[in-house]
């Protein structure tokens, strides 16, 4: 059965020229009705609203909005991180906030490794959501538990990792093991090893165990 989704095709006004331009996926509608109330007073213009990942597709396709309000965490049966991940494989993502109930740091790096831009808690209060969406629209990120470089061990380390780099840690942090990645990447296993050693070498680790404990490890 398709999901729910809901299209502004209506034109802009004058008033409507400089705001940002939002999709929101959620699977709950009183959030939904809930996120439009607050952003269209707030200088961001709701376009579309979904409740699963083929209707939010189909928004960013047809809309082409500046950021992604998504719950991450009710994308089913994919799973969190390859909802996200299916959108930045996409060549007209838009910036992506996530708004989600979702607290842990372990769940939260592979988000941020996979560069979204802004993270707010649904128990924030609202000023936060609409001021991580008009940073993100500017391509600034921002994580409304803290930036989470400033969180954790070894975070002064993270840019020195490269792209592919982030993705083998990001896969990593989802305890897939070297043969899982090397086929989520389409890459040999010893490319995925090469990768790793690289990862541990940068951040200053020596094993997986150690690097699930960085993960987990608020900055001291």
């Amino acid at each position: 059965m398709g999901g729910f989704v809901i299209k502004n095709h209506s034109v802009p006004g004058e008033d409507h020229l400089n705001r940002v331009r939002v999709v929101v996926f959620d699977a709950q509608p009183v959030t939904r009705i809930g996120i439009r109330a607050v952003l269209e007073q707030n200088a961001a213009q709701v376009i579309g609203e979904a409740d699963d990942e083929q209707g939010l597709h189909d928004l960013i396709d047809e809309q082409e909005p500046d950021v992604a309000v998504v719950d991450p965490s009710l994308a089913y049966p994919i799973g969190p991180v390859s909802m996200v991940r299916s959108l930045f494989k996409r060549p007209n993502c838009p910036y992506v906030v996530v708004f989600s109930s979702i607290r842990s740091r372990e769940l939260l790096l592979p988000f941020y490794l996979l560069g979204v831009c802004g993270y707010v808690s649904k128990d924030a209060q609202p000023q936060r959501l609409i001021q991580a969406i008009h940073d993100a629209a500017q391509g600034r990120q921002d994580w409304f538990i803290g930036t989470m470089e400033n969180q954790r061990n070894g975070g002064a380390h993270m840019n020195r990792l490269s792209p592919r780099e982030r993705d083998v840690l990001t896969l990593m942090s989802m305890r897939l093991t070297n043969a899982e990645i090397a086929k989520e990447l389409t890459i040999s296993l010893q490319t995925v090893k090469n990768h790793t050693s690289s990862v541990l070498r940068k951040l200053g680790l020596n094993n997986r165990t150690e690097v699930m404990g960085w993960i987990s490890a608020p900055k001291k």
